[in-house]
């Protein structure tokens, strides 16, 4: 993360020890996107998350799950995962009119349990519609520093809504880190310092473009 380099969510349970000292992937989350607009202006996105079986294992971890504590139970874990996650900005870099946009915001913020794995859903708003008449938007999820992969496990976990589909097109583009990065990734001793730029190298990036 920007300052304190922890997954986001495990302090939320018993925080891992410095398991984040390793480069390679050690929690994985599968992405669905859905952005939200109509006219070729978008008002937000729409991200619903798939936890690995292991890492809900972590979120969960002394939780009441009983019948009438639930509920308030998974309340607390999204509440728990918005705050750590605003500082990144949700793991979302979202560029339009060339510029990256910063302090993204998080409502209708939701956790479910789907069979062994939790699944976190979240709507990104904007303060003001982007405009996609004359620019494309860029969006990519990644953790900075690639202790989390995350990815759109295929290109249709990316939509677009009706009103938007009917005049944008939208493509995901896959990472093509070089055999020196992925050498670099996975020979990282345990002892050293997170490389923040390794998030970026391995994220999938998406591009939307309107008629």
């Amino acid at each position: 993360m920007s300052s304190v380099i922890k997954l986001v969510f495990l302090p939320l349970v018993f925080g891992l020890m410095s398991l984040y000292a390793h480069a390679h992937p050690h929690a994985w989350i599968d992405v669905q996107t859905y952005v939200d607009g109509e006219d070729k202006k978008v008002y937000g996105i729409n991200m619903v998350w798939r936890f690995d079986p292991m890492t809900s294992v972590y979120l969960l971890e002394g939780k009441n799950l009983e019948k009438q504590q639930k509920l308030t139970s998974l309340e607390e874990v999204a509440k728990g995962l918005v705050d750590n996650l605003k500082r990144d900005s949700f793991f979302t870099q979202v560029s339009w009119n060339q510029e990256v946009l910063a302090n993204l915001d998080a409502s209708l913020e939701r956790v479910t349990i789907d069979g062994l794995d939790v699944v976190f859903s979240f709507y990104l708003g904007f303060d003001e519609p982007l405009l996609l008449d004359q620019c494309e938007l860029g969006i990519q999820v990644f953790d900075p520093s690639y202790f989390i992969e995350m990815s759109w496990p295929s290109a249709n976990d990316l939509q677009l809504s009706d009103a938007l589909s009917s005049v944008c097109q939208r493509q995901v583009l896959e990472s093509e880190p070089s055999m020196e990065q992925i050498s670099q990734a996975w020979a990282m001793p345990i002892d050293a310092s997170p490389d923040l730029t390794l998030g970026a190298v391995f994220a999938q990036q998406s591009q939307i473009a309107c008629q």
